[in-house]
């Protein structure tokens, strides 16, 4: 290979070298380039341009592209038809080994046909504000919203007729509350995650108050059975402690990782003379004024055998063998680009999700001044 005498020599060292936005101008390689986007590393670790985003299953050769990308919400004119901001999706797995998209709204929560490359309204009128989040143990699919009682939803179930006076009438939504929840007196969940066959509830609001640091689970395959010390039921509850808020569950090997306003806890099972133990312990105490914690509550991602997450001044970085969680370099260097532009007062826009295809954490953020996420 011949090399022109006129040629220029690049050192493009993958993310530490041209997306390194946080060094000093001095200390960049002469020639060498301090931000570079668009790009993304390939599968043999070569940087390469980014082939950018695509609206949900749109096919430029097919004229059945519909309604895929939900532009059209369906929403009844007698309950509300503004247009509301898709902050929600979920991918649910049928017993036939398909899936099934859930997509939601502040006030609606939608189900995908891919036959007909529409949605379903599954449901309306449900919040007025916040975010749902939602969790799958066996049929059932459980969504929660700080602002809305937990319902369920079973893929395909129909809506149900009432009868008002001579007449049966359609309603509107194909969810159901959780009747043994109300029955307890639990309101609000802000949290929840399905983990070895146990659907676990977090910071949760029961009877008249608030318990944020509070963990509620299920019994084994029965995500509605939540009331304690009944028979052999392994349902129960853990208090924290004060201050010890819930903000993120994950797993992680084969613990279950909560993390808090001050730490993070691990929850395990062991088994024990033919009955299951649940045990509680706390790994990581924060000593360090809140800036290794998890900061921003949905940017909490697993990837591979570590979790990443945005704290208060950077990307972290942890797992079960570490004490603590840590700045990775190369992260840490290009982080800046999020934290010196990302409006703090809106810590549950932000959004981080793992693709196991391509080996990828992608991160959405707002803006200083922007009110919903404009920075991908």
């Amino acid at each position: 290979m011949r090399i022109p005498p006129d040629a220029k020599l690049y050192e493009l060292r993958p993310l530490t070298g041209p997306l390194d936005p946080s060094s000093s101008p001095d200390a960049v390689l002469a020639g060498g380039h301090r931000w570079v986007q668009n790009f993304r590393v390939n599968s043999s670790g070569s940087l390469a341009r980014s082939g950018g985003f695509k609206r949900l299953l749109h096919s430029t050769t097919s004229t059945l592209n519909n309604n895929t990308d939900l532009h059209n919400q369906l929403e009844k004119t007698s309950v509300g038809a503004a247009a509301e901001d898709i902050t929600f999706l979920f991918e649910a797995e049928l017993p036939n080994g398909l899936t099934k998209l859930l997509a939601g709204t502040k006030s609606r929560l939608y189900a995908l046909n891919i036959k007909t490359n529409n949605w379903k309204l599954v449901g309306e009128g449900l919040a007025t504000a916040g975010a749902w989040e939602a969790a799958q143990l066996g049929e059932f699919i459980i969504f929660v919203n700080e602002n809305a009682k937990p319902v369920y939803y079973k893929v395909d179930q129909p809506k149900e007729s009432v009868r008002s006076g001579d007449n049966l009438v359609d309603e509107v939504n194909s969810l159901k509350e959780v009747d043994s929840f109300s029955s307890i007196g639990l309101n609000r969940v802000r949290h929840i995650k399905e983990w070895r066959g146990l659907m676990f509830y977090a910071n949760v609001h029961e009877g008249n108050e608030w318990v944020p640091d509070r963990l509620v689970w299920s019994d084994f395959k029965k995500p509605f059975e939540i009331t304690p010390n009944v028979g052999d039921s392994l349902a129960g509850y853990q208090d924290l402690g004060q201050g010890e808020d819930i903000i993120g569950m994950e797993p992680l090997a084969n613990v279950l990782l909560i993390y808090t306003t001050r730490g993070i806890w691990q929850f395990e099972v062991a088994g024990g003379t033919g009955t299951d133990v649940l045990t509680f312990r706390k790994r990581y105490s924060d000593d360090a004024g809140g800036n290794m914690i998890l900061n921003f509550p949905n940017t909490l991602a697993t990837a591979g055998d570590h979790h990443f997450y945005l704290g208060r001044d950077g990307i972290y970085s942890y797992n079960i063998y570490k004490g603590s969680p840590s700045k990775v370099d190369w992260l840490h260097l290009a982080s800046s680009v999020i934290f010196d532009d990302i409006n703090t007062g809106l810590c549950d826009l932000p959004i981080a999700k793992f693709n196991a295809k391509t080996s990828e954490v992608s991160i959405s953020w707002p803006s200083k001044t922007a009110t919903k996420n404009d920075k991908p």
